[in-house]
């Protein structure tokens, strides 16, 4: 990783800009580039907890279609264990697409931003490439909700989906009630 390459390049791609890089306390230290494609991806990774945040893409992300989900099976393979990444919560066909390829909303940032006089909401997405495991992690009473909300939305996306086969037919295991 060459950091200051990344950024240097970062504020020379979006130049002016503000739009696409607005995500706070982050500043890109990674660069994705597709094989095979002009996709370039900056985003903030630590090695220590393999952590990545999606700051920017040079093109919307949606246009790369299926070859997203290679896309994050590679970064997995790179060590990349966790992605978030911020949406405006007015983007619906990027939601859309976020929400189909395995992230789950984390967090919502009503008014998170002003400008032009105007406030905008904004989504927190995330994803998980490995089994969540909270044991002994100590929190507060009051962060149980949403550690709740968060468990059971990944369990239905990645558990409940699973398809069993029994005998002769297929039934996906929300169907059931003794799927697993």
């Amino acid at each position: 990783m060459a950091p200051r390459f990344v950024q240097r390049r970062f504020y020379k791609t979006f130049a002016g800009n503000l739009d696409a890089t607005f995500y706070p306390f982050h500043r890109p230290n990674l660069l994705i580039v597709g094989q095979r494609s002009e996709v370039e991806i900056y985003a903030t990774y630590n090695e220590k907890d393999h952590y990545c945040v999606v700051i920017a893409c040079n093109q919307k992300l949606s246009n790369l279609r299926k070859k997203f989900k290679r896309l994050v099976l590679d970064m997995k393979d790179y060590g990349i264990s966790y992605i978030e990444t911020l949406v405006p919560l007015d983007c619906h066909e990027e939601l859309c697409f976020y929400l189909d390829n395995g992230f789950i909303p984390s967090a919502l940032y009503p008014a998170m931003r002003e400008f032009s006089g105007q406030t905008h909401d904004y989504l927190l997405l995330t994803r998980t490439m490995e089994p969540l495991d909270f044991r002994g992690i100590n929190i507060h009473h009051s962060f149980r909700p949403f550690i709740n909300q968060y468990t059971s939305q990944w369990i239905n996306m990645h558990i409940n989906s699973i398809e069993v086969y029994y005998g002769s037919e297929y039934r996906a295991c929300a169907q059931t009630e003794s799927a697993i």
